[in-house]
């Protein structure tokens, strides 16, 4: 019963970092709710250029696969948007979340390069 009892009164200060304290809200305003609805866009986004990059080369099998995934993630976010928690964004957040819609293909590309080269020299 002590032990317990000493286990939940002392504090054990934890080291921090300047990079914990920046904050998404610090650079876009909205809420969490907002920037949990640009996580999930962007996420769903990032799924469907991978499942393209590994679809190549594309065939008419595996073009149909990309498009009714693209279809099934618009019809998802349209209609079933407050089952999966979405909620409006601002202009400045949908922003966002297209620019980062562009960036993937080019960073996903920039990861393969780096993965090639990984793997070619061996390290």
């Amino acid at each position: 019963l002590i032990f317990h009892y000493f286990q939940f009164s002392c504090h054990i200060p934890r080291p921090t970092l300047d990079i914990f304290k920046f904050s998404p809200f610090s650079v876009l305003p909205g809420t969490r709710a907002q920037f949990s609805t640009m996580a999930t866009l962007v996420a769903g986004i990032n799924a469907l250029w991978v499942l393209f990059f590994v679809c190549q080369p594309m065939t008419r099998i595996r073009a149909a696969l990309v498009a009714f995934m693209a279809a099934g993630f618009v019809i998802a976010v349209l209609f079933f948007g407050k089952l999966m928690f979405l909620v409006p964004l601002d202009l400045w957040q949908l922003a966002f979340v297209i620019a980062a819609a562009v960036a993937i293909p080019f960073v996903l590309r920039l990861l393969s390069a780096l993965e090639r080269r990984i793997l070619k020299t061996g390290m």
